[in-house]
């Protein structure tokens, strides 16, 4: 069966081994995240391989976040700091930047103390929509996030 991002790779007709290959994602790997509904895409294979499919199709970049949105439907932004849209603009600003761990975790559906977990990188991984939804939360550009973090996607 299908997995959402299987669809959207049928629908722009994507060469999905050029794709994977581009964006070093194993065969097995790829066949996974394109068929297996209890795939989980990580983030570092996640964000290159929608890149690259959106650009081996002509999709500018501008419209990356709607291509996300196809894949992950059910996005919820400003969602991390809707709470404090009340507040003064000081409160804000470090009340947005501040969170506990606990908290964050929670808003996002993380499993508890994973981002504790995150500084052995040989182990743990963020998902894609761990990473979506942090970025949602906080009203951050996905694209723009994605390559502040793990570096420029290039082709």
């Amino acid at each position: 069966m299908l997995t959402p991002i299987g669809e959207y790779l049928n629908k722009l007709n994507a060469n999905k081994s050029k794709i994977a290959t581009a964006a070093k994602i194993k065969g097995p790997r790829m066949n996974d995240l394109c068929n297996d509904e209890t795939a989980k895409p990580y983030a570092d294979e996640f964000f290159p391989l929608l890149y690259l499919a959106n650009f081996y199709a002509g999709i500018p970049n501008s419209k990356f976040d709607e291509a996300v949105s196809e894949i992950f439907p059910n996005r919820k932004k400003g969602l991390l700091i809707e709470q404090f849209k009340n507040l003064s603009p000081s409160a804000r600003l470090f009340l947005t930047y501040t969170q506990s761990k606990q908290q964050l975790e929670k808003s996002i559906g993380m499993p508890k103390n994973k981002i504790s977990k995150f500084k052995n990188p040989k182990t743990n991984r963020a998902t894609a929509l761990e990473v979506i939804n942090f970025c949602d939360g906080m009203n951050f550009d996905l694209l723009a996030t994605y390559e502040n973090t793990f570096g420029k996607i290039t082709v």
